[in-house]
């Protein structure tokens, strides 16, 4: 009897632990962003907690800023029947904030993990031609698929690094880009209470 209420209570201290972590994030745009602008965004941070609801699976919130950017060379645009012979820059801001889930694999103390988070994409796009400009600003929803890891910096330390490769998909359908799609490279530095 005893055995059984350390071991429920072990178990129940590990749920009850929580990963907070800040994260650098750089992304590399795909297919219709990728047209649009095909510069990395060297521009990303992310914030995220997850608390564990069991040993192996967590809940959590995902907060994250990517600013691609990239200038084309001159060129002849079509733009509202309209056909302009210019440079163009474009810009696209992503500020994601998801709803996330994560299981991690084995009983180690580093903590590889799959997950996915879903939620809403606020996105402003900009396409600028001197001084005539196209602003779009959307809120879209999205998924974003994930693979990673949770190292600590020790067997007994809490504090750890996270590393992480994160899909968006954006249902999107502006302009000239129908889902908006990017890969995240992240890695942050991880807190475990």
């Amino acid at each position: 009897m005893g055995v059984m209420i350390i071991a429920c209570a072990g178990r129940q201290s590990m749920a009850q632990e929580s990963i907070w972590a800040f994260n650098y994030n750089p992304a590399s745009p795909l297919r219709d962003l990728q047209d649009y602008t095909n510069a990395t965004s060297w521009r990303g941070w992310s914030f995220e907690g997850r608390k564990f609801m069991t040993d192996n699976v967590s809940m959590g919130v995902y907060i994250g800023y990517n600013g691609f950017f990239e200038e084309k060379p001159r060129s002849l645009y079509d733009i509202k029947n309209t056909t302009i012979n210019a440079k163009s820059w474009r810009y696209v801001y992503t500020l994601p904030v998801l709803i996330t889930t994560h299981y991690y694999i084995g009983e180690g103390w580093i903590k590889p993990y799959i997950g996915i988070g879903a939620g809403i994409y606020y996105i402003e796009q900009e396409l600028q031609f001197s001084t005539f400009r196209i602003e779009e600003k959307n809120w879209k929803l999205g998924i974003a698929p994930e693979a990673g890891v949770f190292v600590p910096f020790s067997v007994i330390a809490n504090e750890g690094v996270l590393l992480n490769i994160k899909y968006n998909e954006v249902f999107y359908n502006v302009q000239n880009i129908d889902n908006m799609r990017y890969l995240n490279y992240n890695v942050g530095i991880a807190f475990k209470y």
